[in-house]
């Protein structure tokens, strides 16, 4: 380990330091600030360029810091050394090469035979880091212009799996190359923004958005992401807009104004047909203030009636009015009520509007003006349909006049006994009231009808007043009536009710804005807990005044403890009064400077009582400091750098962290002399004060490995160093600890790199959590050779640290290096977690690959699946039967799985891992070796349920339930799962055998249950549900269930099997008219072949139907489930001929209709659809007409219980 460190250690330094020639003084930069050394350095470069300084006297020089590199590289784009850039590129270090990809020039035609795939491949990217690779492509496609080359690194960028720089590539290609892709399967796996790279990759080329929307998967992302792309309107807006007409659906719209103000105004001046045509599409879409600008009258009725729901009960719970009120705002006022009106009474007939109570519930009555709400409330009452309730019509009269409503409540009233409903009803009369002389009547009506009413009904009269009348503005008559009924509620006196408080408050507070005395009783509420509820009615004049008066009463108090010793009750009085002063001053917003001097005098000599209010409290500024600021400073002047310290310590103190790596690194290259080393010594006084935390640890260890150089950061992290692999917490010194782990998390930062010797002095014990960050940086920030070197070290080194090489080998091996080392460790190691850790990781590796690596690490994968034991990991088992694996593998690495799972003991985890190995077996078994799968699982398993007869209903657990229905289910989709006259052979004698082994042992009883009855109808169901999916191979397995419904018929007893000969029969129909069928077929012709299957499979089952009724074989009181069985045939139908459920339903029962009997009449009504608005509608109602001709009662009594009684809805086609 030794050796290997001291080798690494002098590859690092050589590979990124260059030889150290001593000959030339280093460039020493004298600016003041950033830009000037920025310049002095670009000086420099021009001065020797034009002196034509010859570079090979330069390039070998002395190299004193990162400006001297900087001055070379620049030197050498100038004269366009392409060798020594090309060095660079391949030094290793992120500085230099960043530096080196400004060189523009090196990316034109000119040296096109150095920058392509190829010769980088060989040359240029063996040496590069991950990071600097992907860097140095995304210069490439940043300059190329040439649309070969750009072709040439998209395809290699695919090819090595660089799918993000790839597409990058792929957007700037020519249209017609972007046609291929579109036409081969534009793939989006890795795209982090849909949206965003479609808009890019179509650009102005509304023919690739066409293109794109007729696949299959672009179809569904044009539907998705078209209104993102509505910059292609300005490219043809006739072609976007039959696009939306097209992939737009309104349901799945989530917000409007998508398109936009501008393009929402072109529409509608240009395209308002289209908006008239499709109003639900373009509400949704348009920006409305543009729709309501352009629409007119008419436009807005049209578009209103189109935005009415299915219902009446929804147009109401969805408050029609409000959420559509911007485009009802266009009719006038004097219309919108026999508007609405008309179009409510039009699309729901026999449904009440106006007399609704949702109409009054959802304030449709706003559309009215006073007079017009008057009589339409005025009508409620007089046609006493009490439309809000019984009882409830006296609430009317809120909306009507205050002396018509005055005289209607008293008739109310006087038929009242209810007090509480009395209440109610008085209170409507203060909603009816309107001004104040309407409310002095009702002040002296209730007065005198109603002053003896309980005190609870008073209480809510008086506070329906305040709520809904501005009390503070009542003149004098008005309050006089309003102030009886307070003395009426005896608030005046001493005695009273709770609530008495809040209304003496009123009384008060009216009293001071009007400038009018307080009632003497009452002087005391203010200097008691204060209650300003009611403050918010008043003007900002009166809050004034309130206020003012209240400041001075408080002032003129505390100032009679002048001169008094502030102690005992004296101090307690006062603190009363303060606290009196800051709830006002809190109710009015006023800020500590609004505080009175003689208030502000006791506070100070109260200070430790009153300094945590929030008025009051000193607000602590923390200046915070941002790295801009300090980057900004360095622009102007840096020689006040060091100034900044301070701040840098109150920012630390104050924050969890401060990023200063920007800063940091401009330090380093343009003031390495000056500034950083003031701000080196900074950070190491820091680490070194035992009082630094853990956030000015952190931030000075970094700032230790940004700044120093290669020999200062060896001797500083030996200084602390771990000396034993686990930490003792109650031992060690918590400030080293920090140190120790800072140490571990930022030393991968150094640059250059610090040796691997004092990296591995810290990839120990419990310090390893602490440098997880390492082992991903380095892997992809190091030169490809040193970070070879760090994964080799770290796979010789203990479990807990290869653990983590392991997974940067994945990453970085090639496939037989990589194979060799994973098996290696694999049979080395029973650790648990490292075996998962390298089953899924070369799992991962494969999906990754290209077919060549693939093959040679799949070979790994099923010595790994082969010897996979009972205790590892779940997530092996998902991985083993996971379908993600390329279709040549999936069969091998089943039978391996099943090989080795098939041996573990019966017990029931094991029992359940065997389950999955066999569902997986069952999904794929057109990749399996039929013979490994018949030999090794079906024959085996037959012969112990049947030929042993161990065959039961249940068995005794879940997990071996599961695992026998799994292998019947397995030998179901065996025998279906043919693809020649071969295995078609095959398989009948497998299932024939099958049959008649039932035959022979039918009468198998166990627990009162038929086992092999049960079983046998459940395994020819299942025989027919798995032969459904594989369309292509219908013509073999019509054979196997010709043969498998011969066999029932010799060997079973019929009168017990008639539903499975049914569903046997229609299956060979099924699969006899679908392996007819012309499945290459497209467009109209494929419509034409699908109705002509819809109406073979009609005639089929016709004739069926017929020849079992003219035998007397026909028993309708199996049509239930016979017509079950047909739905799952026409379902296959549907799948066929990729056609809607419901379209195919209608045409096979109007088919069927052509047989003139009873039962088939039956049969097609119970299987047509009950939706409201049917699919095929005019096919769908001649459907329902001719079986209503047949006139039979039975019928249509069914048919009225369908479409009628079922669900009680109205359907017009019945």
């Amino acid at each position: 380990m030794k050796t290997l460190s001291a080798s690494l250690h002098s590859i690092i330094y050589l590979a990124l330091s260059e030889s150290r020639g001593a000959n030339l003084k280093m460039i020493n930069l004298k600016g003041h600030n950033l830009p000037e050394r920025q310049k002095e350095l670009n000086k420099r470069v021009r001065d020797a360029t034009k002196k034509k300084i010859p570079f090979e006297s330069v390039r070998d020089k002395h190299e004193a810091t990162d400006v001297d590199k900087l001055f070379k590289i620049d030197l050498a784009s100038n004269y366009k050394n392409i060798d020594y850039i090309l060095n660079t590129f391949k030094c290793g270090d992120s500085l230099y090469i960043s530096r080196a990809l400004k060189c523009s020039w090196i990316f034109e035609d000119e040296y096109s035979n150095i920058i392509n795939p190829d010769y980088l491949h060989q040359n240029i990217f063996p040496f590069m880091s991950i990071k600097m690779k992907k860097k140095l492509l995304v210069a490439i496609y940043t300059h190329l212009k040439s649309e070969e080359r750009i072709i040439a690194f998209y395809n290699y960028c695919i090819e090595k799996k660089l799918t993000t720089i790839a597409h990058k590539f792929l957007i700037i290609t020519p249209d017609n190359f972007k046609l291929d892709i579109i036409n081969k399967g534009l793939n989006l796996k890795d795209v982090w923004e849909e949206s965003v790279f479609l808009k890019n990759f179509f650009g102005d080329s509304i023919t690739l958005l066409e293109a794109y929307s007729k696949t299959k998967d672009g179809a569904h992302k044009v539907r998705r992401y078209l209104l993102d792309l509505r910059h292609l309107y300005s490219v043809s807006d006739v072609k976007y807009l039959d696009l939306i007409e097209i992939f737009v659906h309104i349901e799945y719209r989530m917000k409007s104004d998508e398109l936009g103000l501008r393009m929402s105004k072109d529409i509608m001046k240009k395209h308002k047909d289209r908006v008239l045509k499709k109003p639900l599409l373009y509400l949704s879409i348009l920006n409305k203030t543009q729709v309501v600008k352009y629409s007119t009258i008419e436009d807005a009725k049209s578009f209103a009636v189109a935005l009415l729901p299915s219902s009446a009960s929804n147009f109401w719970l969805d408050n029609y009015r409000r959420t559509n009120k911007y485009i009802l705002d266009v009719i006038p006022k004097q219309e919108m009520f026999p508007f609405l009106k008309k179009i409510f009474s039009d699309a729901y007939p026999n449904e009440d509007f106006e007399t609704c109570m949702h109409f009054y519930n959802y304030r449709f009555y706003d559309m009215f003006n006073e007079e017009e709400k008057e009589k339409w409330a005025l009508s409620q009452i007089e046609s006493q349909q009490e439309v809000l309730g019984p009882g409830k019509d006296f609430k009317w009269y809120q909306f009507v006049n205050f002396d018509i409503a005055l005289e209607g409540i008293k008739k109310y009233i006087m038929i009242t006994i209810d007090k509480e409903k009395r209440g109610e009803m008085i209170n409507i009369l203060v909603e009816s009231a309107k001004t104040q002389q309407d409310l002095e009547k009702l002040f002296k009506y209730y007065y005198e009808r109603h002053v003896n009413e309980s005190s609870s009904n008073k209480e809510h009269f008086m506070k329906t007043v305040i709520i809904n009348h501005n009390v503070f503005e009542f003149d004098d008559e008005c309050w006089n009536g309003f102030n009886k009924i307070l003395y009426s509620m005896h608030i005046y006196s001493n005695s009273g009710f709770f609530f008495m408080t809040d209304f003496r408050l009123l009384v008060v507070i009216y009293n001071i804005v009007h400038g009018k005395e307080i009632p003497e009783q009452f002087r005391d509420i203010l200097y008691s807990g204060f209650n300003y509820l009611y403050v918010d009615k008043l003007s900002m004049e009166k809050r004034q005044i309130l206020y003012n008066y209240l400041m001075n009463l408080y002032t003129v108090k505390i100032k009679e403890f002048d001169g008094k010793n502030y102690e005992g009750e004296e101090r307690n009085s006062i603190r009363r009064y303060i606290s009196s002063v800051l709830r006002v001053m809190e109710i009015f917003e006023k800020v500590k400077e609004d505080c009175p001097d003689p208030i502000m005098k006791y506070i100070k000599l109260d200070w430790e009582n009153f300094k945590n209010h929030h008025i009051l409290k000193e607000k602590v500024v923390v200046n915070i400091l941002e790295e801009g600021e300090l980057l900004r400073l360095l622009k102007k002047d840096a020689t006040q750098m060091k100034n900044k310290f301070p701040n840098i310590k109150e920012t630390l103190a104050n924050t969890y962290s401060f990023r200063i790596n920007q800063l940091l690194r401009k330090l380093k290259i343009y003031f390495a002399k000056d500034v950083a080393k003031e701000y080196l010594k900074f950070f190491l006084d820091i680490i070194s004060d035992p009082k630094s935390n853990h956030t000015f640890i952190y931030t000075s260890v970094y700032g230790v490995f940004q700044l120093s150089d290669e020999e200062s950061k060896v001797d500083f992290m030996f200084k602390y160093k771990p000396h034993e692999p686990k930490i003792a917490h109650e031992k060690i010194n918590s400030q080293l600890l920090d140190i120790q782990r800072a140490i571990c998390r930022y030393a991968c930062y150094s640059r250059p790199p610090v040796p691997l010797s004092n990296v591995l002095m810290y990839l120990i014990g419990d310090y390893v959590h602490y440098s997880i960050p390492m082992f991903n940086y380095y892997f992809v920030n190091l030169p490809k050779p040193l970070a070879t070197k760090f994964i080799e070290a770290t796979l010789n080194a203990p479990l807990s640290i290869q653990k983590h090489g392991l997974r940067l080998a994945f990453k970085s091996y090639n496939a037989e290096d990589l194979k060799v080392l994973v098996l290696t460790v694999w049979k080395n190691t029973k650790n648990i977690s490292l075996r998962l850790l390298l089953y899924k990781n070369l799992f991962e590796k494969i999906l990754a690959e290209d077919k060549a690596s693939q093959n040679e690490l799949f070979e790994a994968l099923k010595v790994f699946t082969s010897e996979v034991h009972e205790d590892d990991d779940k997530v092996i088992y998902s991985l083993l039967t996971s379908s993600k694996l390329p279709q040549r593998f999936i069969g091998d690495l089943l039978k391996t799985a099943w090989e080795s799972v098939g041996q573990f003991k019966e017990k029931g985890a094991n029992i359940d891992t065997q389950y999955q190995v066999l569902r997986a077996i069952k999904s794929n078994i057109t990749l399996m070796d039929r013979k490994f799968v018949k030999e090794s699982v079906i024959m085996p398993h037959v012969n112990e349920m049947l030929t042993d007869k161990k065959i039961q209903p249940r068995y005794k657990s879940r997990e071996l339930s599961d695992r026998v229905k799994t292998k019947w289910a397995l030998v179901a989709k065996y025998i279906v799962s043919v693809r020649n006259e071969e295995e078609v052979k095959d398989s009948i004698v497998l299932v024939t055998s099958i049959i008649k082994m039932c035959g022979e042992m039918w009468a198998m009883v166990h627990d009162n249950t038929y086992t092999i009855r049960l079983f046998c109808t459940n395994f020819i169901s299942s025989l027919h549900l798995n032969s459904n999916n594989n369309f292509e191979n219908f013509k073999y397995v019509k054979t196997i269930f010709e043969k498998v419904l011969q066999t029932v018929e010799e060997v079973l007893p019929l009168d017990e099997m008639y539903l499975t000969v049914w569903e046997l029969r229609l299956v060979i129909i099924t699969k006899e008219l679908c392996s007819n069928l012309d499945l290459t077929k497209k467009d109209q012709s494929e419509k034409n072949e699908g109705g002509k299957l819809y109406d073979d499979f009609a005639d089929e089952v016709g004739n069926l139907a017929v020849d079992l009724i003219n035998k007397g074989q026909f028993y309708s009181s199996f049509l239930p489930q016979i017509n079950e069985k047909l739905i799952i045939e026409i379902k296959v139908l549907a799948r066929v001929t990729d056609e809607d459920l419901e379209v195919v339903l209608i045409a096979i029962c109007n088919r069927l209709t052509r047989f003139k009997f009873y039962e088939i009449y039956l049969l097609a009504l119970m299987l047509l659809p009950t939706n409201k608005e049917p699919a095929n509608y005019d096919t769908f109602v001649d459907t329902l007409e001719k079986i209503k001709e047949l006139d039979n009662p039975e019928i249509l009594s069914f048919l009225l219980q369908k479409y009628i009684y079922g669900d009680f809805k109205k359907r017009r086609y019945v």
